[in-house]
């Protein structure tokens, strides 16, 4: 990964936070955590696209919506 990335998920305690700026690959807790929740890949987008991505966040029944839920159910182990 060369260009920089944001994380948009919720913040997973002694993982990543929101808004979490990511270049150059993953830190080791948050790929664990990927495998775990390989889906946790749809919500980390090109800065670029930063403002498109968080508008669709907001959107009730969207995709990302419904995968940002997901993930906070699926990280309760970790203390959202």
């Amino acid at each position: 990964m060369s260009e920089t990335m944001v994380y948009l998920g919720p913040s997973i305690r002694h993982v990543i936070q929101h808004g979490t700026a990511l270049r150059g690959g993953y830190p080791p807790a948050l790929a664990a955590e990927m495998e775990r929740q390989p889906y946790m890949k749809d919500l980390i987008v090109p800065a670029d696209g930063l403002a498109k991505a968080r508008r669709e966040l907001r959107k009730d029944g969207s995709r990302m919506a419904a995968l940002y839920k997901r993930i906070e159910k699926g990280a309760s182990g970790h203390g959202v």
